[in-house]
């Protein structure tokens, strides 16, 4: 009777065991087992593919739009005639050479942005102007996936 007694008890302690290996393997799987992922978000970013300043007439050289998502900004300045000043900018495309879309027109002094959508291919600017000088710039939109910055909470008192 006693060995079954000795025997009984065991039995009982491990099962008091059991519970406890399994929190165990529980917590140890948590600190070594699957990596958490950083957060993240997508954003769209405006990465420049070319500026150009003149006066007078210009076409610009070629450059490539990944993507075909494109900004353009352009400026006219400093008019030699007041009334007399002209500005037109156009897209093109430079395989085929055809224009593809006017992004900014103007009489006289101005500025503002045009957003142009096209199939990707590589691009070219002709910039038609008198009596002023002028200048243009080109972005690519970009939707890319960045880390989002987790803020850390501010003690407050001293």
């Amino acid at each position: 009777m006693l060995r079954h007694a000795t025997g009984f008890r065991r039995e009982t302690s491990q099962l008091k065991l059991h519970p406890l290996l399994v929190a165990a393997g529980v917590l140890f799987a948590a600190g070594c087992g699957v990596e958490s992922k950083p957060a993240t978000e997508d954003i769209f970013i405006w990465q420049p593919l070319g500026s150009w300043t003149g006066r007078g007439s210009q076409q610009t050289e070629s450059f490539i739009g990944e993507t075909g998502s494109l900004r353009v900004r352009w400026e006219t300045r400093n008019e030699t005639s007041p009334g007399r000043g002209t500005f037109q900018v156009t897209v093109h495309s430079a395989i085929s050479g055809r224009p593809l879309a006017v992004a900014g027109e103007a009489r006289g002094v101005d500025h503002d942005m045009s957003y142009i959508n096209e199939d990707p291919r590589v691009f070219y600017l002709v910039v038609d102007s008198a009596d002023l000088e002028w200048s243009v710039a080109v972005e690519e939109g970009l939707a890319v996936t960045a880390s989002k910055v987790q803020s850390k909470p501010h003690p407050t008192g001293r």
